[in-house]
């Protein structure tokens, strides 16, 4: 009874089971797999041979989207073309199935899915794997454009980084000098003559001499702001010197040669270390122009005083004068009070002046005693 039993169950396992596991025994491929690999843009074609050991009616071949494995992109099924089959298939039969797969448009990397192959008795899964790479050219130029950045960062590095700190550094002087009116000439050209030259060294490259003209402009331009009240006091002695250097002869040698000191002072203001060095070294120099003006003043008032003489005495003393004169704009400046040619000339210049008081007292007076009668009639 059990036996019976048993039986009957098996019969019923048998009639259960799906009509597919005959049929997918029934139809075999050979390779059990495509798989392929190729360049970005090919056009691969494979060939599949389908062995046929039952009839197989209404053939369908369906290709599938394959998947690429980061599921960042696709290779459409349109990309994938199989030759048609024919609709009747008879047992024992060996059919080749062409398959192109076209990688235009296909980005790199692996895709897998399955062509399904259809019939009425079954269904065939055939997979399909793809590997696409990227074409050769296109490494080449990324290895190259690697090359050439790299080439690049290296040589700013080294020139661009130098370069554009010095075009900074450059740039940040001259708005501090053209925002600073108060700034002595002497200062603002040395500074600004500085910092053309540094601009040039740069463009030939020469860092290390660029850096060094430019740390000189930027000890001037410092030197000035830490003491620039003193700077400004002595460069008001200076304007007071040349406007007293305007009342001396022009053409004389003693005004000539205190401007052409002066000059030569004020062009080495920017490489003295202070106000104090300064002002040490125009000390001497107002002193030597006092000097100059007190003997120009003192002829002047001497020729005053001979304008009030009568021509012919005028005439008498003319000599003198010229030699005076002459004397006076061929004087040097004294390097000190007790210089001879200075004090010789100042004696000499005193004496005329007490003489011609001398020579115009007694006409004063001669004026005086006989008026001039008018008359009253």
């Amino acid at each position: 009874m059990a036996g019976a039993r048993i039986l009957l169950l098996l019969m019923l396992l048998l009639l259960l089971l799906p009509p597919t596991a005959s049929a997918q025994s029934s139809v075999t491929t050979q390779p059990s797999q495509i798989t392929v690999a190729g360049v970005r843009g090919d056009q691969i074609q494979r060939t599949v041979l389908l062995t046929v050991t039952e009839p197989m009616n209404r053939v369908q071949i369906i290709p599938q989207d394959l998947e690429r494995d980061d599921k960042g992109a696709v290779l459409p099924s349109s990309h994938i073309q199989v030759a048609p089959l024919p609709d009747q298939i008879e047992p024992g039969s060996l059919v080749p199935l062409q398959v192109v797969i076209n990688l235009q448009q296909i980005p790199s990397g692996l895709f897998t899915g399955n062509l399904l192959i259809s019939y009425q008795a079954g269904l065939l899964t055939l997979p399909i794997v793809v590997t696409v790479k990227s074409q050769a050219l296109i490494p080449f130029l990324v290895l190259v454009l690697g090359v050439l950045v790299g080439t690049a960062v290296s040589a700013y590095r080294v020139q661009g980084h130098s370069r554009d700190q010095m075009l900074v550094r450059i740039g940040q002087l001259r708005r501090q000098i053209d925002s600073a009116p108060e700034l002595a000439d002497s200062f603002w050209q040395r500074i600004e003559a500085a910092m053309l030259d540094a601009e040039t060294t740069v463009q030939m490259q020469q860092w290390d001499e660029a850096e060094v003209i430019l740390d000189r402009a930027e000890a001037i331009w410092i030197r000035w702001r830490r003491d620039q009240l003193g700077w400004q006091r002595q460069f008001a002695c200076v304007r007071e010197i040349e406007t007293h250097l305007q009342q001396l002869d022009d053409a004389s040698t003693y005004q000539l040669t205190i401007a052409r000191e002066l000059d030569n002072i004020v062009q080495r203001v920017p490489d003295m270390q202070s106000s104090e060095e300064l002002r040490q070294v125009l000390d001497p120099l107002t002193y030597k122009t006092n000097l100059g003006l007190r003997l120009q003043e003192r002829f002047n008032e001497l020729k005053r005083l001979r304008s009030q003489l009568s021509t012919p005495a005028q005439r008498a003393q003319l000599q003198e004068e010229l030699h005076l004169q002459w004397d006076l704009n061929e004087l040097q400046p004294p390097a000190d009070e007790t210089e001879a040619d200075y004090a010789s000339l100042e004696q000499r210049i005193d004496a005329a002046i007490r003489n011609t008081i001398v020579a115009i007292e007694p006409a004063t007076r001669s004026t005086t005693r006989n008026p001039r009668v008018t008359d009253q009639r």
